[in-house]
């Protein structure tokens, strides 16, 4: 396990350095300056003073290695937007939030995921199966910024028992919505592919020999068969927080949620580029990090998966 974890680590760098290069080469192939925007534009004397100051004047390369020696140490370099703020100010406060949507979401959507995906497969062809299948076919199909637009028309604005937009901590009702629009994507996947494993376990030999030793049919499906299905399930658990950080764009946006999310939209619009790049380094590093935690979850559930490092 040591061993695993040192290796990812070291495969750590070449992956950010090369999203950090891919991100770097679309901003330079953008055209304009990321301070032409407005309805005012500044002079092409003013333009260039600023850009001197933020040493934007200088070649490629050395822009390249510049800005990469100073993210190294966690210094990104002030904002091109919010003047007189850096990028740690813009988006420090947004990180816990986008936290705590993920966290809260990634908690939600597969605990009620999985638990809709044993009961289809074990009362298979019966109304539960009906609704975990349904579920699952409603959450892959509908995307989260379309799911956040429909919880605020019905909740937000016809039924009034939620807050539209706004933040007031992950405790408050204005945190349910884009919860359960972030959820709802994860319950699906979970809902599905729990329900394909445990159909296959619950068809293996050693599920009937079980059953013929006269055991519970409640202890057969939590010790063995709920066991052994979510082995397969582990897998798609990386996948689905990555989508969990890439769905928090469109529903922070739309729900007003000052994350992480809506900070990378906002820095989008204003060509922000250091703003822009520090966020895909931190979505980057979260991703790693967390198929790095499913390999060792796999470790811990069946120690006789051997993980390749």
């Amino acid at each position: 396990m040591v061993r695993l974890i040192v290796r990812r680590i070291l495969r750590l760098i070449p992956v950010l350095l090369v999203v950090y290069s891919i991100t770097f080469g679309l901003f330079k192939l953008t055209p304009g300056s990321p301070f032409q925007l407005g309805t005012r534009p500044l002079p092409p004397d003013t333009i260039k003073a600023v850009e001197k100051q933020y040493g934007l004047d200088k070649p490629w390369y050395e822009q390249y290695v510049s800005y990469l020696g100073k993210a190294v140490h966690g210094d990104f370099g002030p904002s091109y937007t919010k003047r007189g703020q850096s990028v740690r100010d813009v988006i420090g406060p947004a990180i816990p939030i986008t936290l705590q949507l993920s966290i809260a979401a990634f908690l939600i959507g597969p605990t009620i995921g999985i638990a809709l995906g044993l009961l289809g497969a074990v009362r298979r062809n019966t109304w539960l199966d009906y609704l975990s299948s349904g579920v699952a076919t409603l959450g892959v199909s509908i995307p989260g910024y379309v799911a956040v637009s429909a919880l605020i028309v019905i909740f937000g604005v016809t039924l009034r028992w939620l807050p539209v937009q706004g933040w007031h901590g992950i405790f408050s009702v204005s945190a349910i919505i884009p919860v359960l629009a972030l959820a709802l994507e994860p319950l699906a996947v979970f809902a599905r592919f729990t329900r394909s494993s445990a159909l296959e376990v619950l068809g293996s030999d050693f599920i009937r020999t079980s059953r013929a030793r006269g055991l519970r049919e409640r202890t057969v499906i939590l010790r063995h068969v709920m066991k052994n299905a979510l082995i397969p399930v582990l897998t798609v658990g990386g996948l689905e927080f990555a989508g969990l950080i890439g769905g928090s764009f469109f529903v922070e946006t739309i729900a007003n949620v000052p994350g992480l999310g809506r900070a990378t939209v906002v820095a989008l619009i204003g060509r922000d580029f250091p703003v822009i790049m520090a966020t895909v380094l931190i979505a980057a590093l979260a991703i790693v990090v967390v198929n790095l935690l499913v390999d060792l979850i796999y470790l811990v559930v069946d120690p006789r998966v051997e993980v390749s490092a």
